[in-house]
């Protein structure tokens, strides 16, 4: 788990092997619902499914309490963090950051799509907000964490570095 790339066709048949072994059934929807292997959205997609769903059942934690920070807020971000929710995540535990930061309710300037996973939080920055989090989805700029801010993540974090190369 954690491994998943484009192109990888293995990842749902992997990850449903590994819930079947725990009881779980595993539908394989990523092929129809998530696109071409070349979108970006399939990639993040698979990786995201394969992090929340990793943690939830091997780490034996209710999908429910893991906490998820989004770095970026463009199309395959939004649709990874409404993915992430339609998995069981919580809503009021994802933090979406921006190049400004965290996206916060209240904050101004921000359109419908970043508005409508608007954080109550007094978190402001990416380096606050990726604290204790159990996941993190890097969708924005190559270089965004730094080692003490993976130092700060709960421990054995989950990190899918998805951002395009410098």
């Amino acid at each position: 788990l954690g491994m998943a790339r484009a192109g990888n066709r293995d990842v749902t048949a992997d990850l449903a092997a590994i819930l079947g072994r725990h009881g779980v059934w595993a539908p394989m929807f990523l092929e129809t619902t998530l696109g071409r292997d070349d979108d970006p959205r399939c990639a993040a997609g698979r990786a995201n499914e394969e992090s929340l769903f990793g943690l939830a059942i091997l780490s034996r934690w209710p999908i429910g309490e893991v906490r998820l920070v989004v770095n970026g807020a463009g199309a395959s971000a939004i649709a990874c963090t409404e993915f992430a929710i339609g998995l069981g995540v919580r809503h009021e535990n994802v933090i979406v950051c921006d190049s400004k930061g965290v996206i916060w309710k209240g904050r101004e300037g921000i359109d419908q799509f970043k508005s409508a996973h608007a954080a109550e939080t007094g978190k402001r920055t990416l380096a606050e907000a990726v604290e204790g989090t159990d996941v993190f989805l890097g969708l924005s700029v190559a270089g965004a964490m730094t080692q003490a801010m993976v130092k700060s993540m709960a421990r054995q974090p989950i990190i899918f570095a998805m951002a395009n190369p410098d």
